[in-house]
């Protein structure tokens, strides 16, 4: 009898990850440098990293994340990353900063894409132009 017998193999000792978070790690080892981001996460699977970073309380890697996907072109992403940089440490804490122009960005690429949600936002930055910190510092694009 070997010492191994009737004993688990140390395989299944192994805590397992789900394939999302595995997904999320080799993309966030690839944030280190955009060039390195491989080009067979689109951006969709990118919107969904962002939102498992999301859940995961990693906000910078979520940002990162939203980013990548919205410079794709994906919808929600520009959605949603319109509403990060609109409520900033609001909702992220130090994490995120707010960033009314880069929010304006997004909203009107998302706009481009006949975005209902894209719309709301335009008319809340709209109503910040007057705000200190708001849109008056920004550039018209």
């Amino acid at each position: 009898m070997t010492a191994f017998e009737g004993k688990a193999p140390v395989r299944s000792m192994m805590p397992t990850l789900p394939a999302t978070a595995l997904a999320l790690i080799l993309a966030l080892a690839c944030l280190q440098s955009r060039a390195a981001m491989p080009d067979y996460i689109t951006p969709e699977q990118a919107y969904q990293l962002a939102r498992e970073a999301r859940t995961e309380r990693n906000y910078p890697a979520m940002l990162e994340m939203l980013r990548l996907a919205a410079e794709g072109g994906d919808l929600r992403a520009q959605e949603m990353l319109t509403s990060v940089l609109l409520a900033g440490p609001s909702l992220y804490g130090d994490a995120i900063q707010a960033n009314p122009c880069e929010a304006d960005l997004w909203a009107r690429r998302a706009a481009t894409q006949h975005s209902e949600v894209a719309r709301h936002h335009k008319a809340l930055l709209n109503g910040m132009r007057e705000v200190r910190g708001g849109r008056a510092g920004c550039a018209d694009r």
